[in-house]
């Protein structure tokens, strides 16, 4: 028994199909998608786990006495405010443009005005005290978002799996591809 493939039909699925391939290789896209998953299951999952405090902590803007040294504790001015929770809510998607991998971790302002009021009730998130609570990103990561990714795994793979149908029936249909 032997097949009647037509060249010329062959070439053009194949065609197709190539340019569906192409369509996948979008880095941009794929971030899109992989940012949008992590906002909704692993930011959760991980501001749940991280603690909250009972008391307002300040940063302080202390003065240099010579050198590198510094005046001791609690004779700078009061730089910042940071009030409880303010560490659970500055995990969040980071805004890492140049790689196509999505990073979860506390943010922290690099520049602080003198009086700026950090936490839940005023909508600012800061995680400049992340470092004193943990030591280390290393102890952050073993700590918060090992245990918040595990949690939060199944919902992840099944948000991925339900994107790619999405956007493979998207293609297809763009391509006109499944039409007889």
């Amino acid at each position: 028994m032997a097949l009647n493939i037509n060249e010329g039909e062959l070439r053009e699925v194949i065609g197709k199909l190539d340019k569906v391939l192409e369509a996948q290789k979008k880095p941009a896209e794929q971030r899109r998608i992989l940012r949008r998953i992590a906002r909704k299951t692993v930011v959760p999952a991980a501001q749940a786990a991280a603690p909250v405090g009972k008391r307002v902590h300040y940063q302080y803007d202390t003065p240099k006495l010579i050198r590198s040294r510094r005046a001791k504790r609690g004779y700078g001015v009061k730089k910042a405010t940071y009030q409880p929770g303010n560490l659970a809510k500055s995990i969040n998607v980071l805004p890492l443009r140049k790689s196509s991998r999505t990073f979860i971790g506390p943010r922290i302002q690099r520049k602080v005005n003198m009086g700026d009021v950090f936490g839940p009730g005023v909508g600012k998130f800061n995680a400049y005290y992340a470092q004193f609570i943990y030591g280390s990103a290393l102890a952050f990561k073993q700590r918060i978002m090992i245990p918040a990714l595990n949690a939060s795994a199944p919902a992840i793979i099944q948000a991925i799996k339900k994107s790619i149908d999405t956007r493979i029936k998207r293609i297809a249909k763009q391509q006109r591809l499944g039409r007889a």
